[in-house]
């Protein structure tokens, strides 16, 4: 039995892998190749829209995907049909709500030309989408991530497919919008045909109930934390136009993509730390470690990255796309995605230990200090105003410390603190100075860089040499 479960997991990993380096290649095309024919004012209505769905997406399953994982093997069919009719029914009602919320909008607020035509087309697919996510977690559940690769994979191969003839033939934001389509409409049809899974009408109060306050009590947090995925949508693009918001996302698009250790990390902290709950001084170690972790990790990708995307703007993209502005704008997120990344641990430890409420105050006040400095800056400062209001995010992060400071212990900031603001110079030098190369190595060559450096290398040396021989126990 262990031994199974071994293979499935390292199988499981290895498709993950596979389909993360597949993924990042089409990923990249699409940012690179589409978004170039397409336009920075198309692709800023698109990528706006995506937002605010993405933020809707999240409350339609309404935890139902982790419930259906976590359930017991003999109720998981019972609970199938059940999460089925449940996410169809939410999502057809919110869906709705969100036309109706998102057409007021689109009059009196956004006023963007596209807008309310590509946010509705958009919300007809909520369904959809909610039911791709509940159908797939009976993949999930037996680890069978080798059958949701080849989905995945299928399908966003298939967007591309579409969207590029129609981007030529000069359908702009519409070539996204139906490669998109064709994408959600191929995963439901893929996780279903991969599961046999055919709906039975099946409902019962009492699972309802359950399902509900489940849902509610572990995506509470979450939906806080997806508020900031509103923000294009609705101060951006109302407030300093398509072109500023596409070069926006254009640089968001690419952090994400180079945003190896942060996925990694995300998926794997909770599990990981949730073992460490009774051990309090591992706990402390382990987030100690992560952030550094993190931070040398994502740099990695992020500087040569920041380094070469001016030239690429330049040599390979049309005149309307503004090099100087993704760069800038790419800069600023990475940072942010740094210091999000030094913090990701903190929450990670406060879920573990049950501390949701304070994870979702965090995640609230991060979206009230982005919602105000950004309205603020943005209409006088375009790209540098959005970088800026990123900056002021970072007093919400004061709440993870001062928790994490009383359940656990004082984290050590030191090293973690020392290697981002030399990453962060290095990452600023091609858009402002290439003098902050001198700033970064002088940073990074300190003796306490150093000699942190030289101790995690001997450290993951020695994890590597100690590395026991699978057994079947």
């Amino acid at each position: 039995m262990v031994k199974g479960l071994r293979a499935r997991v390292l199988s499981g990993g290895v498709y993950l892998t596979i389909r993360r380096s597949v993924g990042v290649g089409l990923s990249a095309i699409g940012a690179i190749y589409i978004t170039n024919i397409v336009g920075p004012a198309g692709y800023g209505l698109f990528i706006s829209v995506i937002g605010v769905f993405m933020f809707v997406k999240e409350i339609g399953h309404i935890g139902l995907r982790i419930y259906l994982i976590r359930e017991s093997q003999g109720e998981v069919v019972v609970a199938a049909y059940q999460a089925f009719w449940l996410g169809l029914i939410w999502s057809l009602l919110l869906g709705l709500g969100a036309t109706f919320c998102l057409w007021v909008a689109g009059h009196y607020w956004v006023r963007t030309p596209g807008f309310i035509a590509v946010s509705l087309t958009t919300m007809a697919l909520l369904p959809c989408v909610v039911l791709t996510m509940i159908v797939g977690a009976l993949l999930e559940r037996e680890m069978l991530y080798k059958q949701i690769t080849t989905v995945e994979l299928v399908s966003l191969f298939s967007q591309y497919l579409v969207a590029i003839p129609l981007a030529w033939w000069g359908y702009g934001v519409w070539a996204l919008v139906a490669g998109w389509v064709v994408q959600q409409v191929l995963m439901l049809l893929g996780v279903l045909w991969l599961t046999g899974f055919r709906p039975r009408w099946y409902w019962n109060r009492g699972v309802v109930s359950s399902m509900v306050r489940y849902g509610i009590s572990y995506s509470v947090s979450n939906w806080l934390f997806h508020l900031r995925d509103l923000i294009p949508a609705f101060v951006v693009l109302p407030l300093a136009g398509q072109a500023i918001a596409g070069h926006i996302g254009l640089a968001r698009r690419l952090v994400e993509l180079f945003s190896f250790a942060r996925e990694a990390t995300s998926r794997l902290a909770l599990p990981a730390l949730a073992t460490l709950r009774e051990d309090k001084p591992k706990m402390l170690r382990a987030i100690n470690e992560g952030m550094q972790l993190h931070t040398l990790g994502a740099s990695f990708f992020y500087v040569p990255a920041a380094l070469l995307l001016p030239y690429l703007i330049k040599w390979i993209f049309k005149a309307e796309w503004n090099a100087q502005e993704v760069g800038l704008a790419f800069a600023f997120i990475a940072l942010s995605y740094l210091v999000q990344g030094i913090f990701m641990l903190h929450s990670s430890a406060l879920y573990a230990y049950k501390y949701n409420m304070t994870v979702g105050l965090a995640n609230a006040s991060y979206f009230l200090l982005l919602l105000v400095s950004s309205a603020l800056l943005l209409p006088h400062y375009g790209v540098l105003g959005y970088g800026l209001s990123l900056l002021a995010t970072v007093p919400s992060f004061l709440i993870f410390h001062i928790a994490i400071a009383c359940v656990v212990g004082r984290p050590d900031y030191r090293v973690a603190l020392l290697w981002l603001a030399g990453f962060t110079a290095a990452i600023f030098a091609p858009v402002l100075s290439l003098w902050l190369y001198g700033l970064a190595v002088l940073l990074l060559v300190h003796p306490a860089s150093v000699r942190e450096f030289v101790q995690l290398y001997r450290h993951i040396r020695a994890v590597q040499r100690s590395k026991p021989a699978p057994t079947d126990a």
